[in-house]
């Protein structure tokens, strides 16, 4: 649905005509079943599109309410010479490509519309977009920054969220990554290679009040705790060779102060290994263990108690209603497949 015109020239012979023009649309609506609900208000372009040489649009702008996407650039294919000196193009993955597009201060919501995401997507705010890519479709090599601010993301308010990427052939590293909410901040930076399905990442944050995201204040578990974390990963998404720290500093529930909970982990091939330490309720409580990441995460668990006093546990749970007092110790053992609880089996001693 909506109006298209075009002014412009042909000239040539057939098989090599070269067409120029200006291009404009107005009031854009495209189904595209499930996938996309594309909404433009306007779109105009000049261009020019020779077999032989390519698609040349000197500037196009693409505008829905505050969105105005401004992109430029050329598409040339891949130019064969066979044996005998023939030539031929071919429109695959070894086209030329050189483009560069540029975003400023739009609704987040307006920019979904263009691609037709906004019923997919829940997330709204401004956004800001520079990128340019060179190369072919087989090895591009480029470079853009993505700055979200302002809005909320599938529910929760977020300040910035912020990346810069880069691409050099099958890699995209990812160089700079910030998500930035309630004033605290996740840090990070990654790269991953579509040929050898490499991937590499790190993630750091600290001092992340669980009080302050709305989700947990939606739930109403009047709980509480500052996290800490630290992950990296180098490997691929089978095997990725993670290690992890993650930390639950100053763990209350009801204003009650219970204590501190930190994990470990790291993986050798497709298992992951972990090992957790806790003072909560005053008790000591460790637990080591290990689970597949394939099939249906076959793993083995093990947790050590030691030094429960029930009276702490009944004070947080059931205050003023029973009093009871004694220390509990023990060892529970867990295995079987995660992916299947009602499978797994259970000891305790």
């Amino acid at each position: 649905h909506g109006t298209l015109s075009f002014v412009g020239t042909a000239k040539g012979a057939v098989k090599t005509l070269d067409v120029k023009g200006h291009l404009e649309a107005d009031n854009l609506l495209v189904h595209l079943g499930s996938e996309a609900n594309i909404q433009v208000d306007s779109v105009v372009a000049d261009a020019e599109y020779a077999p032989n040489v390519g698609l040349a649009i000197a500037s196009s702008t693409i505008t829905r309410n505050t969105a105005v996407l401004n992109v430029s650039g050329s598409f040339h294919p891949h130019r064969i010479v066979s044996k005998r000196g023939l030539v031929s193009y071919a429109w695959d993955n070894d086209l030329g490509v050189d483009v560069t597009a540029k975003l400023a201060n739009a609704q987040v919501v307006d920019l979904l519309q263009i691609g037709g995401q906004q019923d997919k997507v829940k997330l709204t705010g401004t956004a800001n977009i520079n990128a340019h890519a060179a190369g072919t479709l087989r090895s591009l090599a480029g470079s853009g920054n993505v700055t979200l601010t302002n809005g909320e993301a599938y529910g929760e308010p977020y300040q910035t969220i912020a990346v810069d990427v880069s691409a050099q052939g099958t890699e995209i590293n990812a160089t700079r990554l910030l998500v930035q909410a309630h004033d605290m901040a996740i840090h990070g930076r990654g790269s991953y290679d579509i040929a050898s399905k490499h991937l590499a990442a790190h993630i750091t944050g600290n001092n992340l009040r669980l009080s302050k995201l709305q989700l947990i204040r939606k739930a109403n578990s009047d709980a509480d705790a500052v996290v800490s974390l630290n992950v990296d990963a180098d490997g691929t998404v089978q095997e990725p060779n993670l290690r992890a720290h993650v930390q639950l500093a100053d763990i209350t529930y009801q204003g009650k102060k219970l204590g501190l909970l930190s994990l470990n982990a790291d993986s050798v091939g497709s298992t992951v290994n972990y090992q957790i330490q806790s003072t909560l309720v005053g008790a000591q409580i460790a637990a080591n263990g290990h689970t597949s990441l394939q099939g249906d995460y076959a793993t083995q668990a093990q947790m050590t108690l030691t030094g429960v006093d029930a009276a702490n546990v009944l004070d947080l749970f059931a205050p003023g209603t029973i009093h009871a007092t004694s220390q509990i110790s023990g060892t529970i053992t867990v295995s079987g497949p995660a992916a299947k609880p009602q499978q797994m089996t259970g000891t305790a001693e």
